[in-house]
């Protein structure tokens, strides 16, 4: 979704003078066209009356559903084909069966849910079902489960979490190595040294330490004559080795830094938090409703007998993501201390700056090797050849 100020004089602040409505037909054919599944035969499409025939997505009599809204749910609703019947999907869901759902399908269910408003108005239709849509049928389906908003979330959250906590464990690991590249290596830390002491020798101060800015500054200050001659060119032409002062190789890891946020990572380890405390207060919920009843429905029986496990073996996995989120913290808070950076630094503009540093001197040890190389390609040409007889 783009903001609205972004939106103004912008080709979607054009819709009302271009006509763009999606037709009936149109609906039906980009069902056909992007369904999930092959469309089942009339017996069993789902979305039709009573879930036993093809019905296309209509307005109601009862103007339940704004037609554009009903038309745009059918297309979304058409990727769940695999189920004979929106009651049978329902029941899938708060199973948590994985069968004919994946984690993608079921994430795009929570989009499609009734608002407050629209359930109201199908419970004032007392079980009169002539003259649905689709949309509807499928609202109808899950105002008659319980907790069902709560269980799609819980299902939406089990089938995600593995591969949320392989990302933020691989990031995690990623920023680590990043900054013990950056903290152990050699040549960047003498490097860094000596332009801070010809630093000091150039503007007459005794400073103990400059920021990574000031340090690329004073490495980029030229002089010489015609002012072609930096101080890191300077540095790198009069070094026994200037190969050694080279420390783009000590850090691979350099670039990838760049783009993790160890602020966003956090957020990410407290959203997922909080989702797990949802699925304990949904599982409370569902034990008392179980409690409450003389007879147990399978599908609440199968909702426990996943979702308990699952949270128990979440919370733990929680708890180590959270010590190694604390050891990935010191390691970056020792990053800022090794360049007496400020506390509210990130780790990221340390390590864009670090790749402009490594940049410039690259690029001043390649020139100094191509001027070598042409001196003693000139030395050759000038050196007297020995005559044979």
């Amino acid at each position: 979704t783009i903001k609205e100020e972004k939106l103004r004089n912008s080709l979607w602040a054009l819709s009302s003078q271009i006509d763009a409505e999606i037709s009936q037909k149109e609906v039906e054919e980009l069902e056909s066209l992007f369904s999930a599944s092959p469309r089942p035969s009339a017996k069993t499409a789902i979305g039709s009356k009573r879930g036993k025939g093809v019905r296309p997505a209509k307005q109601s009599s009862a103007m339940i559903i704004e037609s554009k809204r009903a038309n745009n749910l059918a297309i979304s609703l058409a990727q769940y084909r695999a189920f004979s019947n929106f009651d049978d999907l329902v029941t899938a869901v708060v199973s948590l069966d994985e069968s004919n759902l994946d984690a993608e399908r079921v994430n795009n269910m929570t989009s499609l849910l009734p608002t407050t408003s629209e359930l109201n108005q199908l419970k004032q239709l007392n079980g009169q079902v002539d003259g649905l849509g689709r949309a509807e049928l499928f609202f109808l389906a899950v105002a008659k489960m319980k907790h069902f908003k709560e269980k799609l979330f819980s299902f939406c959250y089990l089938l995600q979490f593995d591969d949320q906590m392989k990302t933020l464990t691989t990031s995690l690991l990623t920023l680590e190595k990043a900054c013990t590249e950056v903290i152990t290596s050699k040549p960047l830390a003498f490097v860094c040294k000596k332009l801070l002491k010809i630093g000091n020798l150039m503007n007459g101060q005794s400073a103990t330490g400059i920021t990574l800015n000031s340090l690329i500054n004073i490495a980029k200050k030229k002089g010489g004559s015609g002012g072609k001659i930096s101080v890191i060119d300077h540095l790198i032409s009069t070094s026994d080795n200037c190969d050694a002062m080279s420390f783009k190789h000590d850090m691979p890891t350099l670039r990838e830094g760049t783009r993790l946020d160890l602020g966003e990572i956090k957020l990410s380890l407290r959203e997922l938090e909080s989702g797990l405390k949802s699925i304990d207060s949904t599982i409370k919920a569902e034990q008392s409703l179980m409690d409450s009843q003389d007879e147990r429905p399978k599908h609440s029986v199968d909702f426990l007998s996943r979702i308990t496990p699952f949270q128990q073996r979440a919370v733990q996995e929680l708890k180590t993501m959270t010590d190694l989120i604390e050891r990935v913290t010191s390691r970056v808070d020792e990053l800022k201390r090794f360049f007496a950076e400020e506390p509210t630094s990130t780790s990221a503009s340390i390590f864009e700056a670090l790749l402009e540093f490594s940049f410039i001197v690259e690029t001043s040890k390649e020139a100094h090797h191509r001027k070598q190389r042409a001196l003693r390609r000139r030395d050759s040409m000038q050196r007297p050849r020995t005559a044979h007889l």
